[in-house]
């Protein structure tokens, strides 16, 4: 004989004992658009990282931010239609597109699906907030265009375009190396919309000792900056120039020792 337990409505009997009642189905809303809108702050930050200017990257932000509006408009009509045919629940409000990340948010509490699609969009909008031009400039100071100058590769600097090197030095190291001791000074100064770094050390010159000062150079567009040039280098007071300045070039970063100050050189300035 059977017996028939009833356990608050439900009976505990073969086969409705394994059987799960709190198991809510999921709603049949494509979430594809929203996981899209989620990941868009870092295909956004991608595209910064590849445009050769401030202005393509601001429009590579503005059409992400677009496109992004424009998924979540058709993603809430579908949103609404399954809300008002299935559940006793007030629709999405209308303006809750233009934000985003709080439209997946109410989103997925009206649907109460769980889903953490909304998570990632905060992580990976805060990763771009902070990782982009124009916060990442703001954050620039003069130490770290100065560091970013001491790791440059001195075969990237532009004076030095027609040279093939591959020794992968950077500015830093061939002055320590041209001078033999690495006590130099590095200064930075905001000249408008350039910064110029410079590195002042003891050194020779003519058997006599001397104060080397080499000025670089470069633009910062709050997204990238130029090629560094080398703008100017003085021995004590005395500019350097021309055939002068060239061999004198060759002589720190290409280690040519058998140029001098007044015959030919590799280095076009």
């Amino acid at each position: 004989m059977y017996q028939n337990v009833n356990n608050g409505g439900r009976f505990n009997i073969p086969p409705f004992n394994n059987v799960n009642y709190n198991y809510v189905q999921e709603p049949p809303v494509d979430n594809a658009p929203v996981w899209f809108v989620a990941a868009a702050p870092l295909f956004a930050l991608f595209l910064e990282k590849i445009a050769f200017s401030a202005y393509v990257a601001i429009a590579f932000w503005i059409f992400a931010y677009i496109v992004c509006v424009l998924m979540c408009i058709k993603d809430r009509i579908k949103v609404d239609n399954y809300l008002n045919s299935t559940v006793n629940t007030t629709r999405i409000p209308k303006f809750l597109v233009l934000i985003p990340i709080l439209y997946l948010i109410v989103r997925n509490q009206k649907l109460k699906n769980q889903k953490q699609y909304h998570i990632f969009a905060i992580i990976f909008f805060l990763v771009a907030f902070w990782q982009n031009g124009l916060i990442s400039y703001s954050l620039m100071t003069g130490d770290s265009y100065t560091q970013l100058v001491k790791n440059y590769y001195v075969d990237d600097i532009s004076n030095f375009s027609e040279v093939k090197d591959t020794s992968y030095k950077t500015i830093e190291k061939s002055i320590e190396s041209y001078l033999g001791h690495n006590n130099i000074s590095w200064s930075c100064l905001n000249n408008e919309n350039s910064q110029l770094v410079t590195a002042k050390a003891k050194s020779s010159y003519n058997g006599e000792e001397a104060i080397l000062s080499i000025v670089f150079a470069f633009d910062y567009d709050y997204y990238k900056y130029t090629e560094i040039e080398i703008k100017s280098v003085y021995l004590n007071d005395k500019e350097l120039k021309d055939e002068e300045l060239s061999a004198f070039l060759t002589q720190i970063f290409f280690d040519d020792k058998t140029a001098d100050l007044s015959g030919d050189s590799i280095v076009e300035v």
